[in-house]
């Protein structure tokens, strides 16, 4: 015993902490007589009596230890429930099949205690959101609300209930807010509801999906995100909306670029004062807000997008024109290759004019829009390899294939011509 308890010599030094040097590393030795031999003079009877003792109740207390750890992982394993057990759990909650239930599982893993019990309260727990109107959609798309008590879910649907909205269950993505700072949001609410006659006794999130044209759900998700759409003073949030709608702005590029409601009134109006030449559907709520060399290069390529195209008002109406096909014609393009849409009315044009003196037509346009969005520098060089080649495309969709789609199809035209000279 008393050469076993030497092995952990060195945790037995750091309990007792000597005052005595050892001229031999403890950590080194492999047996007492090493030992005893190396520090014959720093060592006695007493000791080593105090060295086996504290040495022999360390491998009690670490043996101890070790079997009470072991004991706790048996418990442990005999509670937990296997993976495939909390899926089929998953599916009755959701009502949905074995992928979706293993893919939200695997995804919100962390969420799950996966003790019997605790999987057991779970669907207990799913059962009474169906009170509030939680439906197993919601728990999908929000699996944050499994880690809410139902004391902590029945507190915050009390103070929901006071932002008087239309309905309740629109709003419940609310509940992701600590209920501390939900009860001042509510304080905040119904002071607002009473002092602003724009409001109409309702609340913020109500007023927004109304002048934004949205659902109140899809705005209680965006204030989650944006939390300032809360926090904001409402005189100044209700000010900046009145503007940019007044301007002709679409709602739905606010929505898309939320941010702008935080820039001044005063900075909104000088902006609009540059984009009076724009047209309503023309203006985009960057607009009002991005760096000043951005707005200036915005205003210069729009005014040559406007002179390139004039007498039409817009691309679509210029492309009837140049393509001579009717509005349909040009909505089924867009349809089919959307990034045309984005194309500027300049590049259209220097695309259109070089294919046209290429001798290429309408309809070959028409077969292939993509070409439409390609660089025009990369169509020449493509066509002009091709034509020292002596070949003339059937198609321009040719034009339009990637680097190395384009080098394979020389190639098998290279070995064509080849073999056709033999």
């Amino acid at each position: 015993m008393f050469c076993r308890s030497f092995l952990y010599l060195d945790r037995a030094l750091v309990i007792l902490q000597p005052s005595v040097k050892f001229c031999y590393s403890v950590s080194a030795a492999t047996n007492f007589k090493s030992f005893l031999l190396h520090s014959p003079n720093n060592f006695n009877c007493e000791w080593v009596r105090k060295l086996t003792n504290c040495s022999t109740n360390y491998l009690v207390k670490r043996n101890y230890a070790r079997g009470k750890s072991n004991a706790v992982s048996i418990d442990e394993r005999n509670s937990k429930v296997d993976d495939s057990v909390v899926v089929e759990k998953l599916q009755r909650i959701l009502s949905c099949g074995v992928k979706k239930a293993q893919k939200f599982f695997v995804s919100n893993e962390k969420l799950f205690d996966k003790n019997v019990n605790s999987i057991e309260d779970l669907v207990e727990k799913c059962k009474y959101f169906e009170k509030f109107g939680i439906t197993k959609k919601f728990i999908h798309n929000n699996p944050w609300i499994i880690q809410l008590s139902s004391v902590e879910i029945e507190r915050k649907i009390e103070l929901l209930k006071k932002w008087k909205f239309n309905n309740v269950s629109s709003n419940l993505c609310l509940l992701k807010l600590p209920t501390r700072k939900l009860s001042e949001l509510t304080h905040k609410t119904l002071s607002e509801s009473n002092f602003y006659s724009s409001l109409k006794d309702s609340n913020r999130i109500t007023y927004l999906a109304t002048v934004l044209k949205k659902e109140e759900e899809e705005i209680s998700e965006l204030t989650i995100k944006y939390s300032y759409l809360l926090s904001m003073r409402f005189s100044k949030l209700e000010n900046t909306l009145d503007v940019l709608l007044k301007s002709g702005l679409d709602p739905k590029y606010i929505c898309m670029d939320i941010w702008v409601v935080r820039y001044s009134v005063n900075d909104i109006k000088t902006r609009l004062k540059f984009l009076e030449s724009f047209e309503p559907h023309e203006l985009r709520a960057w607009m009002f807000h991005c760096g000043n060399e951005t707005f200036q290069r915005t205003i210069k390529l729009k005014n040559e997008n406007r002179n390139a195209r004039e007498p039409f008002a817009d691309d679509e109406a210029y492309l009837c024109h140049r393509l001579n096909i009717a509005p349909e014609t040009v909505e089924d393009l867009y349809q089919r290759h959307p990034p045309l849409r984005c194309v500027q009315t300049t590049k259209l044009r220097a695309i259109l004019d070089y294919l046209f003196a290429e001798g290429f037509q309408s309809i070959d346009i028409c077969r292939s829009p993509r070409i439409l969005c390609h660089s025009l520098l990369t169509i020449k060089e493509r066509i002009d390899h091709m034509k020292s080649l002596g070949y003339r495309p059937q198609s321009l969709a040719v034009c339009c294939q990637t680097k190395k789609k384009y080098k394979v199809f020389i190639n098998k035209l290279q070995v064509k011509q080849f073999s056709n000279f033999r």
